[in-house]
């Protein structure tokens, strides 16, 4: 099969998407450099592109390539999610800080209207959140059902990302749709330390 093509891969990935995923960057590098080689921001079914698996796994080699190959550094799959908010949903703060540093969108929201501040919120990655918050993450931008960053970490039991939230202005009274707030949420699931954090 050529590499041109993007037949043959699951989920309509190609040779490029499935050596980004793997992080072999000798061979991501050797398809980029190949004559006719597929266009870097060839997309699966779902839209995700090879910038995108590289940066959900945190093969931070690829990504710099796949960059420099202009790779399309906000390009969306079909349900809004971008190469940075697949980073930060995994804790991957290397690429994360890598995809800042080139223009990554840091307050985009994915169609549910998660951002890659809530991702690493709700997960609980204190240096993932830590870079967000100093790329100017919005922490009030929240889910479409009104769930904030600061109550996402809350009802996880996340204290030191809700420690972080908290310094960097996060409002502690910012409730979700249903009435729900960061206290009631940690107080309802036993998070003692978030509620001390939260008072």
């Amino acid at each position: 099969m050529s590499v041109r093509e993007g037949r043959g891969f699951q989920a309509g990935g190609n040779a490029l998407f499935v050596a980004s995923q793997e992080g072999h960057a000798e061979i991501v590098l050797l398809l980029l450099q190949a004559p006719g080689y597929l266009d870097v921001n060839h997309r699966t079914k779902m839209g995700a592109t090879a910038l995108a698996i590289a940066s959900k796994q945190g093969h931070a080699k690829a990504v710099v390539l796949l960059l420099a190959a202009n790779a399309r550094i906000n390009l969306a799959t079909t349900e809004g999610m971008t190469p940075l908010m697949y980073a930060a949903l995994n804790g991957r703060v290397e690429v994360v800080q890598i995809l800042l540093a080139a223009g990554a969108l840091v307050n985009q929201s994915a169609n549910d209207g998660m951002t890659a501040l809530y991702m690493a919120s709700s997960e609980g990655f204190e240096n993932t959140t830590r870079v967000l918050l100093l790329a100017n993450a919005n922490t009030s931008l929240c889910k479409n059902n009104g769930n904030s960053p600061l109550n996402a970490a809350a009802h996880n039991g996340h204290d030191g990302v809700v420690k972080l939230l908290i310094s960097a202005g996060a409002d502690v009274n910012q409730s979700r749709h249903d009435g729900t707030t960061p206290i009631s949420g940690a107080s309802q699931y036993g998070h003692i330390a978030c509620v001390r954090s939260l008072l």
